[in-house]
């Protein structure tokens, strides 16, 4: 579909004025690497938007091919998978769903073991980090409390 690799090429440029034009106003995007569903328009061009920085200038999506379902729906497959919901509006298509459905190429395995041993070694040496992470995630999301846990070491680390 057009429609499919009209949106991927709009995430290549870093075009956000063009995914506004693709994306429904009720659009979610669905990574099943993160907990959450970013739901409307602007949420979903919130995460691409932070999608486009994390690839930074010289990344960029390849598609592989794309795969028409039923009911306006498609399949990209770029290394990593994304199946898209499309609904028609006034003569025109947007892109209404996506969901991301990546097989990590690393298997982490210990690495996942040897994380979580570093970090409860980190809450056992600062419990007064490990409070103040655990009160952040009360109010805010994983990746606030995540982010607000990297700016407490980063002042640490310059600090010392």
């Amino acid at each position: 579909m057009e429609l499919i690799q009209d949106f991927h090429k709009a995430v290549n440029a870093k075009d956000l004025h063009r995914l506004d034009q693709l994306l429904a106003n009720d659009c979610q995007f669905q990574d099943l690497i993160f907990y959450e569903t970013f739901q409307g328009k602007q949420g979903v061009i919130r995460f691409i938007s932070s999608l486009m920085d994390a690839m930074g200038p010289n990344i960029h999506m390849v598609i592989e091919s794309v795969i028409e379902g039923d009911d306006l729906t498609a399949c990209a497959i770029w290394h990593l998978g994304k199946f898209f919901e499309c609904e028609a509006k006034e003569g025109n298509l947007f892109i209404r769903n996506i969901t991301g459905v990546e097989e990590l190429p690393l298997k982490p395995g210990d690495l996942v073991l040897k994380l979580l041993k570093s970090v409860s070694t980190l809450f056992d040496l600062y419990p007064v980090i490990a409070e103040g992470l655990l009160h952040g995630l009360k109010s805010q999301s994983t990746h606030e409390g995540i982010d607000m846990l990297l700016d407490i070491l980063r002042k640490r680390h310059l600090s010392n």
